[in-house]
């Protein structure tokens, strides 16, 4: 990975690394330094490279300071870089500067994850259209890209219809699918209408790539949920699926339909596999999407966070800015392609954990343990630990918050605009 400043010159950015090394005084390894240097920096193009730099080397004294090996050491600047640099929006990695100028769209991309989705591919100056038709049990919200509705096209239809897919799927570089009906309860209730979204609808795109637009390059967005519950711990990529809801079972489904075009029709498609995604923009509002979210809207209400049982059965989360640089990492990577991936959070957390660290870092609302409803209880799938290693070792992707951070990140978004979430 590489990164590149603007307005000072790279010796500039170089000396500035090794003065604070020497100021620093705390023995810090500047052979590792110097080779992260050489490595990273190419050229600059922004001002602001050597304050974050001082921060990186902050963050490495802390590192120094627990005693971690001079290897480890290293490993943390390397990571330090790449995570702290792209918060502060002063750099460009060169994986992500190829998607500048490229016509990317998005179904969903009025829903969570996709207008998040539509908000870093902007950063990183791609085209964006949104397609999204705004389906009230999918999540879609117009505020989600109010910042940057002038900047995008927008296409009110439906992935039901494969004539409108097929005229807006020719040239495009990248399709993201982040189109889907999401909810679990809502997926047993209706089951045909969460058929047609999840399944035919996945399959329309597929058909209309495949006759209109064949070398773009496709990502479909899957869920830990197709598995079920687990045989193993943690589980991977090729852990069997047996899912529990119908919801799970299209997805599952679906994900069959993408290999298979990738397959017998040489597409370049992936799947990525999300797992409890949480962050900005979310439906807080409603029990009927994914559960920490909903925890996020109590909260701020400060209402009863009702946790089902004991609450120790453990979930894996993932901030959303994590699950975007995910989707796009696999978009830019021949290496994705015909693949599928589990982008998940290094750690695990019992539902309970998550409600009570909510109602923490949210600073209200309280935590409340009930019964199992049986409507649950019987889809419930016990412990989900999932593997995040093929998506490390191949795209050397790895989440940058844990619960704690995101969760603090999230509370900065919504105190700003929290009556466009809650309805």
């Amino acid at each position: 990975m590489r990164v590149f400043f603007c307005q000072e010159s790279r010796w500039q950015v170089y000396g500035q690394v090794i003065g604070c090394s020497r100021r620093g005084g705390r023995g810090c390894p500047n052979g590792i330094i110097n080779r992260i240097v050489a490595r990273y920096y190419r050229y600059p193009r922004q001002q602001g490279g050597r304050k974050a730099v001082a921060e990186v080397y902050k963050g490495l004294l802390s590192v120094q300071n627990v005693g971690l090996c001079k290897t480890r050491v290293g490993e943390a600047v390397e990571l330090l870089l790449a995570g702290t640099l792209q918060q502060k929006g002063n750099v460009m990695t060169a994986e992500f500067s190829s998607l500048h100028g490229k016509k990317v769209m998005i179904t969903g991309g009025l829903g969570f994850i996709g207008s998040n989705l539509a908000h870093r591919c902007l950063e990183l100056g791609a085209e964006v259209t949104i397609y999204d038709c705004l389906d009230p049990r999918s999540g879609g919200n117009l505020y989600n890209i109010e910042q940057i509705k002038d900047s995008v096209e927008i296409l009110y239809h439906n992935i039901l219809s494969f004539e409108q897919l097929s005229q807006h799927v020719v040239r495009k570089d990248f399709i993201f699918n982040c189109a889907a009906s999401t909810s679990h309860p809502f997926s047993m209730r209706e089951p045909w209408i969460d058929l047609d979204v999840n399944s035919r609808g996945v399959i329309n795109l597929l058909e209309a790539i495949r006759r209109f637009n064949q070398a773009v390059k496709f990502v479909h967005i899957g869920t830990s949920t197709q598995l079920g519950r687990l045989n193993y711990e943690p589980a991977d990529e090729n852990h069997s699926e047996f899912p529990t809801d119908i919801y799970s079972a299209n997805k599952s489904v679906s994900e069959k339909f993408v290999l298979i075009y990738a397959n017998t029709y040489q597409m370049k498609t992936t799947v990525i596999r999300l797992s409890n995604v949480y962050g900005p923009r979310a439906s807080i509002h409603s029990p009927e999407f994914t559960f920490n979210n909903y925890f996020i809207g109590l909260a701020f209400q400060g209402k009863e966070i009702t946790v089902f049982g004991d609450g120790k059965q453990l979930r894996n989360t993932i901030h959303v800015d994590d699950a975007v640089e995910a989707l796009i990492l696999s978009a830019l990577s021949d290496k994705t392609d015909k693949e599928t991936f589990f982008a998940a959070g290094d750690q695990h957390y019992s539902v309970a954990q998550i409600a009570e660290e909510t109602v923490k870092c949210i600073g209200s609302g309280k935590v409340t343990y009930v019964d199992w409803p049986k409507s649950r209880k019987s889809i419930e799938i016990g412990n989900a630990i999932i593997s995040n290693q093929k998506i490390k070792k191949i795209l050397n992707w790895r989440p940058r918050y844990d619960l704690q951070s995101g969760l603090i990140k999230t509370k900065e978004y919504y105190e700003t605009c929290l009556t466009h979430y809650l309805r």
